[in-house]
């Protein structure tokens, strides 16, 4: 063969060859980028003494699914307290968002989750445990449906920017504070002393989504402190074998967020003592028991949250529990609803019960409330 035969059969062949600087579709679709913006909580870090836990950022798991199957595409991690992240070499395609902070603060290792799809991620399941009110709480938040187009990142070879998403997470826990009390009791009972308080029919457990059965019920419950009870941590009904009341943080189910000791705050005739107690539950169904005096919420028959306040006639000794329905929230299906703040204050003008379970006679207790979004400002007060 003749040199120029050569040439020609080697130009040939290089003319059948894809030109090497062209980017082909699937090297194209990973060049997009997604800014993820964390919103709702300050960034702050667990290390510092000033912060309350209550607010504690200390680490932010982020994963992406995609839209159309619910598959793992991505997780990515937002180390400390950081509160934003930039996720690159995205494909094309809709993804559902989600962010989970601080569960590897509360759980070491087994916090770092791995879910490989979006129901895997809805069913884990969230304690109150996981509410720690000495370290941090876990928070969770997602944006469903963001489309990331081809070449968004601003480093690919078409102009534009990357995806931008905020997602906004919040508290899975509610917060009762009992503020204050005032004594407005005859003068014949003294002084009145405020012992403890707790929160009875709560619920411990729920799913991320925090969705609820046909039923009405969390998916995933389990039931604290019921009826006030030391051993209610079912929704059957207590029998008179384990019908002791909670009287001290050791009877409670979750102490550190249910059982408060108010260190015997004395209250005299006519003032009103700060006491500034802070308990904390998961959300609560909005239903009810017909009559709470018959007993504890069965398993058709959920109840109401309920702050309970203890206290003593500083004449004689007498003690009485003094139960308050919490109810209020964002959510209709809801009467105790996650990321709110209940701040209670009470009037006390007579007797309480002698079990937590029982209603007050009327007029013995005025209860005002202020209801709203955690950490907002703003409220919505309730006389009743």
């Amino acid at each position: 063969m003749t040199l120029m035969k050569r040439l020609f059969l080697l130009l040939s062949l290089v003319a059948l060859l894809p030109a090497c600087n062209e980017v082909t579709s699937d090297t194209d679709a990973e060049g997009s980028e997604m800014e993820i913006q964390v919103l709702g909580i300050t960034g702050t870090k667990a290390s510092t003494e000033a912060t309350s836990p209550e607010v504690v950022l200390s680490d932010t798991q982020v994963f992406l699914f995609r839209s159309a199957d619910g598959s793992l595409y991505r997780k990515e991690a937002v180390a400390g307290d950081a509160t934003s992240l930039t996720v690159k070499r995205l494909k094309a395609d809709d993804y559902d968002v989600a962010v989970v902070c601080n569960l590897k603060s509360l759980l070491g290792e087994e916090g770092n989750i791995n879910p490989l799809t979006k129901k895997e991620l809805d069913d884990y399941a969230v304690k109150l445990s996981m509410c720690d009110p000495e370290k941090c709480f876990v928070m969770h938040g997602e944006v469903d449906g963001v489309t990331v187009v081809k070449n968004s990142g601003s480093s690919s070879s078409q102009s534009g920017s990357a995806t931008k998403v905020n997602v906004t997470v919040s508290r899975f826990a509610s917060r009762v504070r009992l503020v204050s009390v005032k004594n407005e009791i005859p003068d014949a009972f003294g002084d009145l002393i405020i012992d403890y308080a707790f929160l009875e029919n709560c619920y411990g457990t729920w799913t991320m989504d925090g969705r609820l059965d046909d039923g009405g019920f969390p998916m995933v419950s389990e039931c604290v402190n019921w009826a006030g009870r030391k051993e209610g941590h079912s929704n059957e009904v207590i029998t008179a074998d384990n019908d002791i009341v909670i009287d001290s943080a050791e009877d409670a189910m979750y102490p550190k967020q249910t059982f408060r000791s108010a260190k015997s705050v004395v209250v005299h005739k006519g003032a009103t003592e700060g006491v500034n107690l802070s308990l904390y539950a998961l959300p609560n169904p909005a239903q009810d028991i017909v009559d709470q005096e018959d007993g504890p919420a069965t398993t058709t028959q959920p109840a109401y949250m309920r702050l309970v306040v203890h206290a003593t006639f500083g004449n004689g000794g007498r003690g009485y529990y003094y139960p308050v329905t919490i109810l209020g929230g964002p959510d209709a299906t809801l009467a105790v609803a996650r990321n709110t703040t209940y701040d209670v204050s009470l009037t006390i003008r007579g007797a309480g019960v002698d079990d937590p379970n029982n209603v007050i006679r009327h007029g013995n207790i005025d209860v005002s409330f202020e209801v709203a979004p955690w950490g907002d400002g703003g409220g919505i007060h309730k006389t009743y």
